[in-house]
């Protein structure tokens, strides 16, 4: 028995040595840190995967698409309020400074007051913005408490993934959103009128209790100084146009909809695009596990290591998009009742659009280590005003389907941007394009195979059956490719 065991130990650590082989010890490390990210943010999505079922019977289309309104004031009212600061202090980490701490305190005083004060502006214009979203007032409200209360929770993750404390920043995160859920379903079980507002009140009951829970950690040693915030200033608040339009093209879509169609369209593009964020689950693992990696391999002049582990990266989107554009009807089927099938036709193109945010990070990750901030912005800004045009013609004209395509299109050009300001106006040569885009082609193909198969194959079992086989055989092309 003891041999046995000691027989399988000695087999796992021959497994273990091949796969370090394969990638590498950086691979290795990548991998690890995404494990964590990955795991805590699949269990939280795939849960309220597997919530949608209950959420789509308790709530209407119309109700789903308060939400959606709802869940895009709170992104953009989290990037005015934060400043966007929780980005400067992951790059002030590797600043090889030994005042991390001062400066994450001086960061989060500085942000608590500018949190006070846009919360007292957006009560005074509160009347207009409702109008706008076409919502009531108190959304807008509620909008904007929960991410001033939720600031304490985001900037010590920001600090734990600076820190590659991966394990911690996922357990926190599982620990706040899974409580948060859970009170959820069981508050809009027992309402029985307005619905969507029991996610919104437990949502700001606990980023409530983070916000005691943290201001303990952040309250017990008072230290601010001016030069922090102007680091910080520097690096984050030419950012925020770039961020807010990437907001804007993730949710200006479903803010036209629901004020040209009205909130129940909206309710099922946010359903299609509640779908298609398993793929930005992906995007953001990755990212979160790159971004202190590529910035330590850049200080250490590592081009060949950014190479590979930038190729991998994409690699890895691509295998994970053809799955899910392949099964993304299952997958709808699955997890909405017939008032939403509307949403079938309109998830592979956001799933492409989604598997695009990898690639123009990866680019963007090389301005933003040369400071290059305003370059960033004014990419974004561009994609982001023309996303408002293509939204603002085509949605009146052709509908929910329009939002999807728009979605899609700039996507592709924000990374088409990204690289022509990462290659030709910053100069750099860190990474190669052909490696990066190659993937994409079989996205591309995984598309057309899927739209010819939905007209042609009338046998749902016989079409499953076919996707499994091309899906196998795309892994192992990827792996005697040595890919994966």
């Amino acid at each position: 028995m003891i041999n046995c065991c000691l027989m399988n130990s000695l087999h796992l650590k021959s497994i273990q040595n091949k796969i370090v082989d394969a990638i590498g010890a950086d691979g290795m490390e990548f991998l690890l840190h995404t494990k964590n990210y990955f795991t805590a943010t699949l269990l939280l999505k795939g849960i309220y995967f597997l919530t949608i079922p209950i959420f789509t019977s308790l709530l209407t289309p119309a109700d789903y698409g308060i939400l959606g309104i709802y869940t895009s004031l709170v992104s953009i009212f989290t990037v005015l309020i934060g400043l966007n600061f929780d980005s400067a202090t992951i790059r002030y980490f590797y600043e090889d400074q030994d005042d991390y701490e001062d400066f994450i305190r001086s960061v989060y005083w500085f942000v608590t007051v500018i949190g006070v004060f846009c919360i007292v502006l957006i009560y005074i214009f509160r009347n207009a913005i409702a109008i706008y979203f076409n919502v009531e007032e108190d959304i807008v409200l509620y909008a904007v408490l929960v991410p001033f209360f939720n600031h304490s929770f985001m900037m010590y993750l920001s600090t734990m993934q600076a820190k590659r404390q991966s394990k911690r920043y996922s357990q926190l995160v599982l620990l706040q959103r899974l409580s948060s859920l859970a009170l959820t379903i069981l508050v809009i079980y027992l309402m029985t009128n307005d619905r969507y507002l029991g996610r919104i009140y437990m949502e700001l009951l606990t980023a409530g209790i983070s916000f005691l829970l943290f201001l303990r950690y952040f309250g017990k040693k008072y230290t601010f100084h001016w030069r922090y915030i102007k680091y910080a200033a520097n690096i984050a608040i030419p950012l925020i146009p770039h961020v807010l339009s990437s907001f804007i093209m993730s949710y200006f879509a479903r803010i036209i909809i629901n004020k040209v169609d009205g909130s129940a369209s909206a309710g099922i593009f946010s359903l299609a695009d509640d779908v298609g964020a398993i793929m930005m689950v992906v995007s953001m693992s990755f990212n979160k596990s790159w971004t202190p990696i590529f910035y330590q391999k850049m200080n250490d002049n590592d081009v060949i290591g950014i190479r590979k582990q930038s190729a991998r990266i994409i690699k890895y989107t691509a295998l994970i998009a053809v799955f899910l554009i392949f099964f993304s009807r299952e997958i709808v089927l699955l997890v909405a009742n017939d008032r939403y099938l509307a949403a079938l036709a309109i998830v592979p193109p956001i799933i492409l659009g989604k598997a695009f945010g990898p690639l123009y990070t990866i680019y963007s990750h090389v301005t933003d280590y040369y400071k290059k901030m305003i370059a960033i912005s004014i990419t974004t800004i561009a994609v982001g005003i023309f996303n408002i045009f293509l939204n603002s013609i085509f949605i009146p004209e052709y509908g929910v389907i329009a939002g999807a395509y728009t979605s899609m299109t700039c996507s592709i050009l924000l990374f088409v941007f990204h690289y022509v300001t990462a290659r030709y106006i910053i100069g750099s040569k860190v990474l190669l394009l052909r490696p990066m885009l190659t993937p994409y082609i079989w996205v591309v193909l995984a598309i057309v195979f899927y739209l010819w198969g939905v007209e042609n194959i009338e046998s749902l079992l016989l079409f499953i059956l076919i996707k499994v086989t091309f899906l196998v055989l795309i892994f192992i092309a990827f792996f005697k490719a040595r890919i994966v």
